[in-house]
């Protein structure tokens, strides 16, 4: 009977066309579901201040699999945690950098202070802005530019995740929550006593006292290299010809140029 009916389908034109065009359809539909699922340009649906927590606080779960399993995969969920963040107060040049870091410290700061109850965050566009219970932490509506109508962490919010961070580290991370997002301090914060890691002014001590210690440094290396090339001079000048001598003088300006550059970046970003 079974037989019979597929013969009667494709025997029939009619028929076997509605089953062709049925056929195509929901392997289209297969196909679209899963290219939008997968196209890292979807915009993230952050209408209401309960989306946008739900997408950090999920994003930021996975990132931290990621860091504890090496899967880079997961890592890069990060990158939907800082699409919920109002970035507009950091320089395009650091911004990058700077959200990652804000992304990661807000988790920390979350998940010791805040058990996530999505059924108890707003789910409305109406409000303007919205905090998680008894904390600073703000998710505002965005009224203005290409992401008008999206509710992200607000810019002062992204601008104070260090402080937040710093003041709640000591705390247990909460149960019922995602442990944080397995930060930990750089080896530099770690090697330096309490009192250099007050900051004073712009920069914590430690960092005053090593930017003190690099211009000494840099001194020093100037010195070291003019007593270099005047040493050669000398001994180019004990030759019978003067091209040397020439090649020296001329190589002595842009090679203190050289050494002087390469030793501050390798002391900014080594």
């Amino acid at each position: 009977m079974q037989q019979l009916d597929k013969n009667i389908i494709f025997k029939r034109p009619f028929l076997r066309k509605a089953f062709l065009y049925r056929f195509f359809f929901w392997i289209n539909l297969v196909w679209a579901v899963g290219a939008n699922a997968q196209n890292p340009l979807t915009p993230l649906k952050l209408d209401t201040p309960r989306e946008t927590l739900k997408i950090f606080m999920n994003s930021m779960n996975e990132y931290k699999k990621g860091v504890d399993k090496n899967d880079e995969q997961k890592k890069q969920q990060i990158e939907n945690a800082t699409r919920c963040l109002d970035l507009r107060e950091i320089s395009p040049l650091l911004r990058e950098e700077k959200g990652k870091e804000a992304a990661i410290f807000l988790k920390e700061a979350i998940d010791r202070v805040y058990v996530v109850d999505l059924s108890k965050v707003p789910d409305t566009e109406s409000l303007v802005k919205w905090s998680i219970p008894d904390t600073e932490i703000t998710v505002l509506k965005n009224v203005s530019g290409s992401r008008g109508g999206e509710y992200l962490f607000s810019a002062e919010t992204v601008l104070n995740a260090g402080d937040y961070y710093r003041r709640t580290k000591h705390l247990p991370f909460l149960a019922r929550t995602g442990g944080g997002a397995s930060y930990s301090l750089p080896w530099m914060e770690t090697i330096f006593p309490q009192w250099a890691r007050q900051k004073f002014g712009m920069f914590h001590i430690w960092q005053w006292l090593g930017l003190i210690l690099a211009i000494l440094l840099s001194f020093l290396i100037r010195f070291i290299t003019k007593l270099f090339f005047h040493l050669f001079i000398k001994i180019t000048r004990k030759t019978a010809t003067t091209w040397d001598d020439r090649i020296v003088i001329t190589l002595a300006r842009p090679v203190g140029y050289f050494v002087g550059i390469s030793f501050w970046f390798l002391f900014l970003y080594a």
